[in-house]
């Protein structure tokens, strides 16, 4: 058997250099059929229901449109099954009480009228479980989101960030998504009511942003954001739906991703520090002498796979004409000759079972209509 415990220069070396997930897997899933992801098959026993959420949605409201594809999508990755309602046509809730959790993805569920919110409050009260990805409000369902304003609260713009102050899943508390990751976002300037636990605030503290909530014999989970619209908070839509169960399935994959992002990459010919003090030798070297074997040895000790993503060129670029002066600028010595560094490089990462990906022009798509009005490709189309 492998030993598997590595120094701390080499996870240091791997975490600097390499995004990895280490996933679990997680059987009982339904038949893989093509161009649809599986979905999860729960077992359900006497008098209980199988795990199946209704997400709400609507179809008219511009944020609900770019919010329900991302829970969607999420939701499906993860194998938990859902069954999708646009209350937009007509505002009316499906009966949600054979479901074992509702999933909110319209900030317009006002629109319901006190006869379709009271479906939701009283599924809720009566044990039923709610998670609302989106800064939402309704009068009758306020007490039920743990919102006490009995006015509809003004809307904010949150400039500070996001910070958890609380465990939301293990090993959040504490974690701060500031501006420069999530910019500005909407919310409410909400109050909550007693006995909410508040889970995240804004990154001053002055609101809160996303807090848990028992009403009756239900289970609540509020985000007062819109934060959830955008794709990289996938995970925390899916970890929302399974937080408001008291126990819930999700299919994780089997896998494990060394993606090594922009590398082979133009790199200076000049002794720059921290390289230049340790080192006393240009970037491109240290890449070229030390840190490329490096990562190899560790390729070769513990069996790894690394996906090298390349993205030619930083010239700031987006449309034609392109060049490719920074990717040959920088040489390299071999065998008493100059060669560019980076075509040298990509060949050297694609040896054995490695991979070379394109990172795009500078990070734009290779789109083929871009390429043809540069006059590249014209006798191949």
């Amino acid at each position: 058997m492998k030993d598997y415990r590595i120094s701390r220069r080499e996870a240091l070396l791997l975490g600097g250099s390499a995004l990895i997930q280490s996933l679990l897997p997680l059987p009982v899933i339904d038949e893989i059929k093509e161009n649809h992801v599986p979905r999860m098959r729960l077992a359900a026993g006497p008098g209980e229901s199988l795990q199946r959420v209704l997400l709400l949605y609507d179809s008219a409201d511009p944020l609900s449109q770019m919010l329900y594809p991302q829970i969607s999508m999420a939701l499906d990755y993860a194998k938990i099954a859902h069954d999708d309602a646009d209350i937009g046509p007509d505002a009316r809730v499906a009966d949600p009480s054979s479901y074992s959790a509702v999933a909110v993805a319209a900030e317009s569920i006002w629109r319901l009228s006190d006869e379709e919110a009271l479906k939701i409050k009283e599924y809720v009260a009566g044990g039923g479980n709610l998670a609302v990805l989106v800064r939402a409000w309704n009068p009758v369902l306020r007490e039920v989101f743990g919102i006490q304003d009995r006015q509809e609260p003004e809307g904010i713009l949150i400039e500070s960030g996001l910070r958890f102050v609380a465990d939301f899943f293990p090993g959040l508390q504490g974690l701060a998504l500031e501006k420069q990751y999530v910019g500005m976002f909407s919310a409410m300037a909400a109050t909550t009511v007693d006995g909410v636990q508040v889970l995240a605030t804004s990154g001053d503290g002055q609101y809160p942003l996303l807090w848990r909530h028992k009403f009756g014999r239900g289970r609540v989970l509020y985000w007062n954001m819109d934060l959830l619209a955008d794709r990289e908070f996938r995970g925390f839509a899916v970890q929302s739906v399974l937080d408001v169960h008291t126990s819930a399935v999700m299919a994780i994959a089997n896998v494990g991703l060394f993606h090594v992002d922009d590398f082979p990459a133009p790199a200076s010919t000049r002794k720059l520090e921290p390289v230049a003090g340790e080192y006393d030798m240009s970037v491109v070297d240290f890449y070229y002498k030390v840190w490329f074997p490096d990562m190899m040895r560790l390729a070769r000790k513990y069996g790894l796979h690394y996906l090298w993503i390349i993205p030619f060129n930083y010239n700031g670029l987006v449309e034609p004409p392109w060049d490719f002066d920074q990717w040959v600028h920088a040489k390299i010595e071999l065998n008493g000759q100059e060669v560019p560094f980076c075509v040298y490089m990509s060949h050297q990462v694609a040896q054995g079972e490695h991979e070379l990906a394109l990172h795009g022009y500078d990070h734009q798509s290779l789109r083929l209509d871009w390429w043809m009005r540069d006059g590249i490709g014209e006798e191949e189309a």
